[in-house]
């Protein structure tokens, strides 16, 4: 009979959203690598998120990387979406707090929001000299990121320009994006 080498018990690391208290997450945290700004001011940059637990939804969490520049006052935002495009709700202003880096709860407005289970999109967008550094995993080909996918079910894309104060209330023409933006419900 052959021996069989022996490691010791298996270690659960967390690795679901609801083992961290969210509702869902684009992707796990330890699939991150680096964060880059939001490129364009204005401009609704968003990530799908999938298979959404049904649930009451108080906020959309990310983490800065690096401080956004000079961001106006009132017309920084994240909002969340039905996989159709409609608007859920939107956040307080996010100018003071894109100003400083690390992990950031923002509100949902009007919130606790009742969601079905299934997929969703969060939207963020800023106006000023130079948009908030968001954590993402890889920025690979475009091409790769949305491998398989047309709009307007895209996992990575921007939509609507000339965003200032207020959501959308409907996603405009999704267009592939590269950055792989990480985002959880809560």
């Amino acid at each position: 009979m052959g021996s069989r080498a022996y490691y010791g018990p298996a270690v659960q690391v967390p690795h679901q959203p609801a083992d961290r208290g969210y509702l869902a997450w684009t992707q796990p945290p330890y699939a991150l690598v680096a964060g880059t700004s939001l490129p364009t001011a204005g401009t609704l940059n968003l990530r799908r998120l999938r298979r959404v637990r049904a649930g009451a939804a108080t906020s959309i969490v990310t983490y800065v990387t690096a401080a956004g520049n000079t961001l106006t006052a009132g017309q920084c935002f994240a909002a969340l979406y039905t996989a159709a495009g409609a608007l859920v709700a939107q956040t307080v202003d996010q100018a003071t707090a894109w100003t400083s880096t690390g992990l950031k709860t923002m509100a949902l407005a009007g919130g606790p929001h009742s969601l079905a289970g299934g997929d969703y999109y969060v939207g963020v967008w800023f106006q000023g000299t130079s948009g908030p550094g968001l954590v993402r995993s890889g920025t690979i080909a475009t091409p790769l990121t949305n491998a398989g996918l047309a709009a307007p079910n895209l996992e990575a894309a921007t939509a609507n320009t000339g965003v200032t104060t207020t959501a959308p209330a409907t996603l405009g023409t999704l267009t592939a994006s590269v950055f792989e933006w990480w985002f959880a419900l809560a």
